[in-house]
This record gives C-alpha cells, structure tokens and sequence, in this order.
C-alpha cells in the first residue's frame, strides 16, 4: 500500500503520519530481534567466560615431545606449565572486550571542555560574591 492509502485505512490526516507509523513499527520489528540476539550472545560469552575461567584455575602440566617434564627443585613432581593459565587470562580479556561492546560500556562520554575565558570567569564570579576584588588578592600576595 501507499503512505496515502496507509493514512485512509488507518485514519491518518494525511501522508506524514502513515510514513511516521511506518518508520516507528520497522523500528520495534527490528529491535526486539536484535535484543534476542544481544541476550543470547552475553548468554554464549558467559559460558565461554566460565570455561576460560575453569583453564585459568587449574594446574597444567609441562611437556616436551610426549613426555612430562619434571620439576627440578623436585624431581618426585612434575614442572607446571602456566602457559595455558595465561592463554585463558588472554581469552577472558577478549571475552570482556566483546561484553563492554554489546552492552555498551566503553561507549564514549561526552564531555564539554571549558575555556580559560570560562574559568577566569567563574573566578571573578565567587570572588565578587566573597567580596574580593583584585586590590584585595595583590595585597594580599596572591
């Protein structure tokens, strides 16, 4: 159908607002999949997270060609390997990564910078209230 024909139907006073109703529900279709999407894939980093997690924590064993190494302060126990702990530590920070991303925590601040201009002027604002003036703040050695 047409913008106008939506508007007849729907009881629209013209054009505009079929094209405004339009343009909200194309909106709300396309955001209630896009939640699902985002939930299930904090739901697959999760798991991730939890199985990084699990790598990180646990002892591995060193080997070279097949055979465990022995630790040489004591050879009754075999030398720990922390390369896989630091691979998941690793991982987890990709993992965090993706997280802040979809969530939108590493989304930028704002922020309004001020002018010299703007702080002398704020100066000369509290001083006045104070009841300072510049004879006062060079007598007094400022």
């Amino acid at each position: 159908m047409t913008y106008p024909q939506i508007a007849a139907e729907m009881g629209y006073a013209d054009h505009s607002g079929a094209r405004k109703a339009v343009a909200r529900a194309l909106v709300a279709i396309v955001a209630e999949p896009a939640g699902r999407q985002k939930t299930l894939a904090l739901g697959r980093l999760d798991s991730m997270l939890a199985e990084a997690t699990r790598i990180m924590r646990a002892d591995h064993v060193a080997h070279s060609n097949g055979r465990v190494i022995m630790n040489p302060d004591d050879p009754t126990k075999p030398l720990l390997d922390d390369g896989p702990k630091l691979h998941a530590i690793d991982r987890m920070l990709k993992i965090e990564e993706r997280r802040a991303k979809l969530t939108g925590m590493d989304a930028p601040v704002k922020v309004d910078p001020i002018t010299a201009a703007q702080v002398e002027a704020e100066i000369a604002r509290r001083a006045a209230e104070l009841g300072l003036n510049n004879d006062d703040e060079e007598g007094a050695g400022r």
